[in-house]
């Protein structure tokens, strides 16, 4: 009886934490900023996905791969694409990572930079080092969103 509900209690903890949260990164003038698109009007289209004047998309990974995590926790990004399919940006949105730092100071986030969104659900650029888990996060929720973005284009 005794390890019945230890165990349970263990599940249930578990369970707690692979629960997805709701989104919890909007877009906001300064992620624009972070993106490149300062100063250009946006309108929310749909659930993590925004119009941008000049035919420029922003989808924020949330939606498309909200089970990815990293050492903290989930790890949302923001996706700049053109009318063309080409990544002009990728934005980090608000997470727990510890060593988000060595990301941004390693440029991490610019290697999909010019990249078609066919090549980014190709890509499996090497991680940072010190900051592995967080890097792989960040490959897979490019992959997976470029990924769904495409198949929804074919």
């Amino acid at each position: 009886q005794m390890k019945n509900r230890i165990l349970f209690t263990f599940l249930l903890g578990m369970a707690a934490l692979w629960t997805v949260p709701a989104l919890s990164a909007t877009l906001t003038a300064a992620r624009m900023k972070a993106l490149g698109l300062e100063g250009k009007a946006f309108t929310k289209k749909t659930k993590g996905v925004w119009s941008v004047e000049g035919g420029i998309m922003v989808y924020n990974t949330e939606v498309y791969a909200p089970k990815v995590l990293g050492f903290g926790g989930p790890v949302p990004l923001f996706i700049a694409v053109n009318a063309k399919g080409i990544i002009l940006a990728v934005a980090a949105a608000p997470n727990d990572e510890s060593y988000f730092d060595m990301i941004e100071d390693a440029r991490f986030l610019h290697r999909w930079d010019g990249k078609s969104l066919k090549e980014a659900a190709k890509m499996k650029p090497d991680a940072v080092t010190g900051a592995t888990y967080t890097s792989d996060a960040i490959v897979e929720n490019v992959r997976q969103t470029a990924r769904k973005l495409t198949s929804k284009k074919e």
